[in-house]
């Protein structure tokens, strides 16, 4: 965002200036009253604890503009100089000063990634590739929600010749309001698993919802598609007249636009069925999972002009997002992978099977805990899981931390017993410290150690108690 007029805010939001529209015009939005400046427009928000509206005089007195609830904040509140700008629901104004600002920026070419797992590091990896071909704008993390969405979008700016976003939902209609608000030239698919099921009911449900993010492409805009992902007929059918689908592939008998096999040696050999060209890629780290998301941004690449060089350059860039796949080291030359950020079914084994193969000169330890928001299934989803990662390798230590979820803590440790794990090689806590310590004290030099879980039980506070 660059110089925005304060009359085309008001406009797009439909507020009104108190007492007057400042005099300079606005370069970024925020809702954190820390980064108050001149040029910054802070949306007063409510939160679980508190109210932006009380943070309001602060902002103004740094030279800051505010969105703010009509009547909210008195005249007689206001410092001098300053201005306010009234609307119905600040929320509501973000959403759509951020879908005005977008329409202004049609030069930039917007790609939307949704799925139930890997959205983080597809993004990444396309926005990578995309660099390659002009000014790249990227989700920063995983800011993929009705909130983090906006402000995402609000990044571009006249010199943007690419946007790559996230969209994340985890209730019905969540969908479309981001989706308006982006307005996606393209759309990437990373696939469909039983994440936030507790709120869908079923994985259909759940692809129908992701879906709404393909149901506007434009007269010549694509979606790229996993052609052996579940539920692809569900995307495929929602692609407008118009709009054209890329399909990936990883399954031998299954064709595609841009199919890959595992190549000797690592990476993936990737050919693309409309020239019959064929190319030896990278696969970031840890392989395995990683291999579909990249392939998505080979598909994503290929399809706007990238070269087989552009692509092999932003695919050996990697992901570098925050608790995934970060490689920490922990006292007495032991490793920890931090892939701790989040959590459900698919990620959850896909994870496993990659930490797997993970290079270690010693043995391997898991620290997991619940996975949340799977609703009546979440019991079962357990048991099956504890019973699929004791089949994956022969784990030399299991820590499950509980937190908030004791009664699926217990499933997920019902399952590893179920499948043969012997009871010394388990340890089950209701908090962190425990864990750290029973690990501790079997971890030997050369052992890895892999923290996956839901975000609510911060499975990364471990890290700081390992000695």
């Amino acid at each position: 965002m660059r110089n925005v007029l304060p009359v085309s805010l008001a406009e797009w939001c439909g507020g009104s200036w108190l007492p007057a529209a400042p005099e300079r015009g606005i370069d970024r939005l925020g809702f954190d009253s820390r980064e108050a400046a001149p040029g910054v427009l802070f949306f007063a928000l409510k939160g679980e604890k508190r109210d932006g509206h009380e943070f309001v005089p602060a902002v103004l007195r740094e030279g800051g503009c505010a969105v703010v609830r009509r009547g909210a904040i008195a005249p007689s509140g206001i410092p001098a100089g300053a201005a306010v700008l009234e609307v119905d629901d600040p929320l509501d104004a973000l959403s759509r000063i951020a879908a005005g600002w977008r329409q202004s920026m049609a030069q930039a070419k917007v790609v939307g990634v949704t799925g139930s797992a890997g959205k983080t590091s597809t993004k990444e990896l396309c926005a990578n590739v995309l660099s390659r071909l002009g000014p790249t704008v990227r989700t920063a993390g995983n800011f993929n929600n009705h909130i983090g969405l906006p402000m995402s979008v609000s990044r571009l700016d006249p010199d943007t010749a690419y946007g790559v976003f996230e969209a994340g939902v985890s209730h019905p209609g969540e969908m479309p309001p981001l989706r308006d608000i982006m307005m996606p030239d393209i759309a990437v698919v990373t696939g469909v698993g039983p994440a936030h099921i507790e709120f869908f009911g079923t994985e259909r449900a759940i692809a129908e919802e992701k879906s709404q993010l393909l149901a506007r492409l434009p007269r010549g805009g694509f979606a790229v598609l996993g052609a052996d992902m579940a539920h692809c007929g569900v995307f495929r059918d929602r692609v407008p007249s118009g709009a054209t689908v890329v399909t990936c592939s990883r399954t031998a008998d299954v064709p595609a636009d841009y199919a890959a096999l595992p190549a000797p040696g690592g990476g993936m050999l990737v050919r693309e069925a409309a020239s019959g060209e064929e190319a030896l890629l990278p696969v970031p780290p840890p392989g395995g999972y990683m291999a579909s998301n990249a392939l998505r941004a080979v598909a994503l690449g290929r399809r706007l002009g990238a070269s087989w060089d552009d692509i092999r350059a932003g695919l050996a860039e990697g992901v570098r997002t925050g608790m995934r796949w970060e490689v920490v080291a922990l006292p007495g030359g032991r490793t920890a992978v931090n892939d701790a950020y989040n959590a459900n079914p698919l990620s959850m084994r896909e994870s496993l099977r990659a930490f797997a193969a993970h290079p270690c000169t010693g043995r391997r330890f898991l620290a997991l805990g619940p996975m949340r928001e799977l609703g009546d299934r979440a019991p079962a989803e357990h048991e099956s899981l504890g019973r699929d990662a004791a089949s994956i390798a022969d784990w030399a230590g299991v820590a499950i931390v509980a937190g908030p979820e004791p009664a699926l803590a217990d499933a997920l440790a019902r399952g590893f017993r179920d499948a043969g794990l012997p009871a010394d090689r388990l340890f089950l806590t209701d908090a962190h410290a425990p864990a750290a310590a029973w690990l501790a004290t079997r971890m030997s030099p050369g052992d890895a150690l892999l923290l996956k879980a839901s975000r609510a039980i911060a499975m990364e506070k471990i890290l700081p108690l390992f000695a």
